[in-house]
């Protein structure tokens, strides 16, 4: 479903700008909830249909893993409303941003 939606084409000036505003930072997160669901739902279906049986392999195959479990947790995620939910959407996106940074090791080996 989400990685037949379009992504909106966004600047990372926009981004920070927006995330950096704290009267904006409710817009963003609502904005994030959605936009991490299509990007992440893409990258998983783009992996999904590498050739060569690459899909197969130990590292993407544990790469589609992880990208599977961080649109499934956005999915129970709730959409950002207040400031307890602010906060802990702002953890989890946190969360993922630290596991993303071993993807391109995994993809590597």
């Amino acid at each position: 479903f989400w990685a037949n939606k379009q992504p909106t084409a966004v600047m990372l000036r926009d981004l920070c700008e927006m995330g950096l505003d704290r009267k904006r930072r409710r817009q963003h997160g609502i904005f994030l909830h959605e936009e991490l669901r299509i990007r992440i739902a893409q990258r998983v279906l783009e992996l999904q249909q590498l050739p060569y049986g690459l899909p197969q392999r130990d590292g993407i195959r544990t790469v589609i893993q992880w990208y599977t479990e961080h649109l499934l947790a956005l999915e129970d995620a709730p959409l950002p409303s207040g400031a307890a939910q602010d906060e802990a959407f702002t953890n989890f996106l946190t969360r993922v941003f630290e596991e993303h940074t071993e993807v391109i090791q995994e993809l590597a080996f």
